[in-house]
């Protein structure tokens, strides 16, 4: 994984572009984000898998969270990415209310406080990896325009703080309903649909959609321009 430094312009750019995002969020009809609840674990659970797996995510940071090849999988770099994957589920449900009708109103500065706060639990298992945690999008319930049955992401960074073995790890909710199997099924490696996405790499093309596709009739990009 390549040593790419995310500055703190660059952050507050996609916070930013996250809270604007959050304003053509779905809501169901009690009022909250129409996303899962929370799993049978929580932070405490998943900072203990860290502590008590610690020279197996020190030998997976070293390697920058890679494997030898795609048939031999280290599994250090395995526990880390189920740890990110994992906590990627942890945000508070009426924060995340707060911050989509904040952003609803156009209070955007009030709407990154409610993200903030709801992101607290994720935050706890990111500082357990030297890590900080930025929220990328939030549209796993809706279809990227053009395809009428795949999902969109719902998915963050994980940010290493060190400037040595430097990492950037995307981490995606897993898979429970068929449009999101739709879109996992969409494989095929496809050109990014946004200039410089994933430093010019082929991408899946289902992923690709959700996370650089436009929503809506505004046409809103969950990330990149």
């Amino acid at each position: 994984m390549p040593h790419i430094p995310l500055g703190a312009a660059l952050r507050t750019q996609i916070h930013n572009q996250h809270a604007r995002q959050l304003a053509y969020l779905k809501i169901d009809y009690e009022g909250a984000p129409d996303e899962r609840q929370f799993p049978d674990y929580n932070q405490d659970t998943i900072v203990g898998w860290i502590k008590s797996n610690a020279a197996a995510i020190k030998a997976a940071k070293a390697s920058q969270v890679t494997s030898p090849s795609a048939d031999k999988p280290s599994w250090d770099s395995v526990l880390w990415s189920l740890v990110e994957s994992a906590a990627v589920y942890l945000r508070k449900r009426e924060s995340m209310i707060k911050a989509v009708n904040a952003a609803r109103a156009n209070d955007f500065n009030q709407a990154l406080q409610y993200l903030k706060e709801a992101q607290e639990y994720v935050d706890e298992v990111a500082d357990a990896l030297d890590c900080d945690f930025i929220q990328l999008c939030d549209f796993a319930h809706q279809s990227p325009n053009g395809s009428w049955y795949h999902s969109g992401a719902y998915c963050g960074a994980f940010v290493s703080r060190e400037s040595d073995n430097a990492i950037i790890g995307v981490a995606y909710k897993g898979t429970d309903n068929s449009r999101e199997v739709v879109t996992d099924l969409d494989w095929d490696p496809s050109a990014g649909l946004v200039t410089g996405a994933a430093f010019g790499a082929r991408i899946h093309s289902g992923f690709n959609k959700g996370l650089f596709g436009q929503f809506g009739d505004d046409n809103v990009r969950p990330f990149g321009a």
